[in-house]
C-alpha cells in the first residue's frame, strides 16, 4: 500500500542519512551494505559454486580478529578451525599465517587434495570474502556472502529496531521496482582461461550479449523478455536457427542454461554449459542507472 511504501521509504532515507553522517552518497547504491556494516570482515561467510558438474561449498567463520575456521568441500576437502590470520585493510588481503607450514591443518589438507591456496580477499564494497584455490588446471574463486548481520541498528526517532542491511535487502529494490537496466560486466577464470561477459540492455526488450573465452558470442539487438517475479531473462529467439546467439552457441558447442537478474545485488547471472562445464558468470552493474543522493 502507498502508506506502507512511504513509511519504509522514510525509514530507509533516515537510516542511510544517519549512517552516512550527513554526507551525500556517492557512486552505486550497491556499496551501501559494506559501508553500513563497516570496513573489516566479521562473522560468517558462505558460498557455493558448480564446476565440472560438481558442487563445491565453502565457509569462513571469523571467530576473532586473528582466528578463523575454514571449510571447503568438493574437489578440495578442508575442515580447519582456529587458523591464525592477518588482515590488510588497504588491499583486503586475508593471509593465513601458517598455511606454508607442514603440520598446519589447511596446509596439510591442501597437500592431501593436491591443491594450493591462491588467496583470500575481503571485498568491502560487497561485504564478501573471495577464496581462490588452484586444483590441477582449474583456478576456482569462491565468492562467500555474509550470512549474519554483524550489527544491530536502531532508528529510534521512528520507533524501529532492525538491521539496516535487512531493510536494504528487503525493501530498497522494491522502491526501485527492480528491473535490470544499463550495462553489466564480469569475468571468471576457468581451466586457466579468462572468460569475459557483457550484457547491455539497450531497451526494455532488446540487449547486446558478448562472451569471449571458451565460448565466443558477440550479438546485438537480441530480443528478450523479463519475468520480474523470478528474475528470469529469456532470449526469445535463442532456439531459432539463424539467430545470432543460437548460431554462436552451436558453433562453440555450448548451450545457454539461463540468464537471471538478481535484484538484491543488482547483477545479472549468465549460465552457459560447455562440454562437462557449467559456468555461471556474475555480471555486475557498471553504470549507476540512477543518481542517488540523500538531501536534507
Amino acid at each position: 500500500p502507498p502508506a506502507t511504501m512511504m513509511f519504509f521509504t522514510a525509514t530507509m532515507l533516515a537510516a542511510i542519512a544517519a549512517a552516512a553522517s550527513a554526507e551525500h552518497l556517492r557512486g552505486s547504491m550497491a556499496a551501501l551494505p559494506a559501508a553500513l556494516l563497516g570496513a573489516g570482515p566479521a562473522g560468517t561467510y558462505e558460498g557455493s559454486e558448480t564446476v565440472l558438474d560438481q558442487k563445491i561449498n565453502a565457509k569462513v567463520v571469523l571467530t576473532s580478529d586473528n582466528a578463523m575456521d575454514l571449510s571447503i568441500s568438493g574437489v578440495v576437502d578442508i575442515n580447519c578451525s582456529g587458523e591464525a590470520y592477518s588482515f590488510d585493510g588497504a588491499s583486503g588481503a586475508i593471509t593465513l599465517n601458517d598455511v606454508g607450514t607442514e603440520g598446519d591443518c589447511v596446509h596439510d589438507a591442501l597437500a592431501k587434495s593436491g591443491a594450493t591456496l591462491d588467496g583470500i580477499t575481503y571485498v568491502a564494497e560487497s561485504d564478501r570474502i573471495d577464496v581462490t584455490v588452484m586444483y590441477e588446471l582449474l583456478t576456482l574463486t569462491m565468492e562467500l556472502d555474509h550470512v549474519d548481520a554483524g550489527m544491530v541498528s536502531s532508528v529510534e526517532n521512528l520507533g524501529l529496531v532492525a538491521p539496516i542491511s535487512d531493510l536494504y535487502e528487503k525493501y530498497f529494490f522494491r522502491f526501485l521496482e527492480a528491473t535490470p537496466s544499463g550495462t553489466y560486466e564480469g569475468s571468471k577464470t576457468v581451466l586457466d582461461q579468462k572468460i569475459n561477459a557483457k550484457v547491455v540492455l539497450t531497451s526494455d526488450n532488446a540487449m547486446d550479449l558478448s562472451i569471449s573465452g571458451v565460448v565466443d558470442i558477440n550479438c546485438s539487438g537480441e530480443a528478450y523478455s523479463f519475468d520480474g517475479a523470478s528474475g528470469a531473462i529469456t532470449l526469445n529467439d535463442v532456439g531459432t536457427e539463424g539467430d545470432c546467439v543460437h548460431d554462436a552457441l552451436a558453433k562453440s558447442g555450448a548451450t545457454l542454461d539461463g540468464i537471471t537478474y538478481v535484484a538484491e545485488s543488482d547483477r545479472i547471472d549468465v549460465t552457459v554449459m560447455y562440454e562437462l562445464l557449467t559456468l555461471t558468470m556474475e555480471l555486475d552493474h557498471v553504470d549507476a542507472g540512477m543518481v542517488s543522493s540523500v538531501e536534507n
